[in-house]
């Protein structure tokens, strides 16, 4: 029961982002750090203090790239995306997600170009990450709920 809570918030907040990245291709801060808040907070109702353990460790590895000047690995709003998905999920669960909707994304993005081949436009580079973890969340929430409701 406790683990549909977070997979509720978890997909209504991967949908807006997934919308509001494939439109804009930018991620809002107030839904990331919004997800990391709501996550944080139901980890320690739960009992949980080792997630804080697990963002800061996430934290620390999305702003490392930053501080030693050099280009991001993940872009601002996907590094916030993946850590307001382990405040919410854990970090083997949110690095499971964000890896899935990695690998969606970039066959959608092979798809795209293969489909476009003539069109040299820069903007067609651009590679959305939200709606593919979007996708990877909505299979890894289902896995959950069944494997919950079927006790494997």
């Amino acid at each position: 029961m406790m683990a549909e809570i977070p997979c509720a918030i978890l997909l209504i907040s991967l949908a807006v982002a997934a919308w509001h990245d494939a439109r804009t291709q930018r991620i809002p801060n107030w839904l990331t750090f919004g997800m990391t808040g709501v996550g944080l907070s139901l980890a320690l109702l739960a009992g949980n203090p080792f997630r804080l353990e697990e963002v800061l460790l996430v934290l620390v590895f999305t702003l490392l790239p930053f501080l030693i000047d050099r280009p991001a690995l993940l872009p601002g709003g996907d590094g916030k995306m993946l850590l307001g998905m382990t405040a919410l999920v854990g970090l083997y669960n949110a690095l499971a997600v964000f890896l899935i909707g990695s690998i969606l994304s970039l066959v959608d993005a092979r798809i795209k170009r293969w489909w476009q081949r003539d069109n040299s436009d820069e903007s067609s580079s651009l590679v959305p990450l939200a709606p593919g973890v979007f996708v990877g969340a909505v299979g890894w929430c289902n896995f959950v709920y069944f494997s919950a409701l079927f006790d494997w």
